[in-house]
């Protein structure tokens, strides 16, 4: 009867098994076994990180436009004006 009053308790407990693994150890994991995955996720946070600070790195905005420099040759061709 005493062991079955101890034994009560534990079976509620869920114990960890060694051999699961944690969602980190997966991910590195399957980037380990397929290098391709890696590259995407690089590319992916490039164009997320190029979203998110494009104000920053364009110099005018989307409707800004100057109708007086729209039909000259670009700056790096001779004989053109830099804006």
């Amino acid at each position: 009867m005493a062991q079955e009053a101890t034994q009560a308790p534990l079976e509620g407990l869920h114990t960890q098994n060694v051999s699961e693994r944690t969602l980190a150890s997966r991910m590195i994991r399957s980037l380990r076994e397929r290098p391709a995955r890696g590259i995407g996720l690089v590319i992916l946070g490039l164009i997320i990180l190029a979203v998110v600070f494009a104000p920053l790195i364009t110099p005018q905005g989307p409707d800004e436009t100057s109708l007086e420099y729209r039909l000259r040759p670009p700056f790096w061709i001779d004989g053109s004006i830099s804006p």
